[in-house]
């Protein structure tokens, strides 16, 4: 059976598609009876990822995106998305995403696509059983009708734990294919938008693991996670989502600071604490690796194991 590769552009060759290793069955190509298990279904530049036949999440890729974002991450109790898509106050953001403005002087974050965008040059499953999936994309940043300045290859993977938890672990390695020079900038790197309802404006709470809370005290501080959590709207139900960070990643990206809004916005990156007249470069080859985790869970931080997950994530190489 042959693999299961998507094309998204006409910038650069896709990926070669890779031989399918795994059961057809987890694979949804309509007209199968519903599966209680993980199942996969590639709808054009979308890669849905379903449980109990019910959307679980998607990675969406389409050529006319800002950038590849995942949405929705589904409450594991309530169904409901526990990041947004688009939001007020600042609706460009995209659920569960990764971009940077003020690069060589675009803008691979938000504005219009003339800006910079960053594009899928084709997404594969590589993996998929009953409880987790992988796979892989290529993306290239460039202005429309220019050539591109950065490749990031990234792997994703899926993994159910137990009916209160699962968690999306995501590794960048972002490559320069010029002089790249990233200017300071509040728009950057791996970020998250949760739903409204669980953000702190929302009634929800924002902690770190340092157990600060809010935009207030978190803001600028170092911490190795924050989650949003609070009650489902119109429901008796906790449920949140975290992004973790672990140690070891290469200066300035490791020993993370949090840029963090009580609105819902979370990203652990420096560029927003760069001084005045400083600037990120990234030589012509070199590359930067980059890995995080996302959890959706049940409860609180604490009842989640917030600080358990993050230890098997930092501990975890590749």
């Amino acid at each position: 059976m042959a693999g299961l590769p998507f094309a998204a552009s006409s910038v650069g060759a896709p990926p070669k598609a890779r031989a399918q290793k795994f059961p057809a069955k987890f694979v949804d190509y309509g007209g199968t009876p519903a599966q209680k298990h993980l199942t996969y279904y590639n709808y054009e530049s979308q890669a849905w990822f379903r449980k109990n036949n019910t959307v679980l999440t998607a990675y969406r890729a389409n050529a006319a995106q800002k950038y590849p974002y995942w949405y929705p991450l589904a409450g594991p109790a309530s169904g409901l998305s526990l990041v947004a898509e688009t939001s007020a106050p600042w609706p460009h953001h995209r659920g569960v995403f990764f971009g940077c403005d003020r690069v060589n002087k675009g803008n691979y974050w938000q504005n219009q696509l003339r800006d910079g965008q960053i594009k899928s040059r084709g997404f594969v499953l590589t993996h998929i059983d009953e409880t987790s999936a992988t796979f892989t994309d290529s993306c290239l940043w460039a202005k429309p009708g220019q050539a591109p300045i950065i490749e990031d290859k990234r792997r994703h993977a899926l993994r159910l734990l137990d009916e209160r938890r699962y968690v999306l672990d995501s590794w960048f390695e972002v490559k320069a294919l010029v002089d790249v020079t990233i200017e300071r900038s509040n728009h950057a790197l791996f970020g998250v938008r949760s739903s409204p309802d669980i953000s702190a404006t929302g009634g929800g709470t924002l902690l770190a693991s340092t157990g600060a809370k809010g935009e207030k005290e978190i803001f600028g501080k170092v911490a190795r996670w924050c989650a949003f959590y609070g009650k489902r709207a119109g429901l008796d139900i906790t449920e949140g989502v975290a992004v973790l960070v672990p140690d070891g990643l290469k200066e300035p990206f490791g020993n993370q600071k949090w840029f963090v809004r009580d609105y819902g916005n979370m990203s652990p990156m420096p560029m927003n604490f760069l001084g005045k007249a400083e600037s990120i470069r990234i030589p012509k080859g070199e590359t930067v690796k980059l890995r995080y985790r996302v959890v959706a869970f049940v409860g609180t931080p604490e009842e989640a194991g917030i600080n358990a997950l993050w230890e098997e994530f930092n501990a975890k190489k590749a």
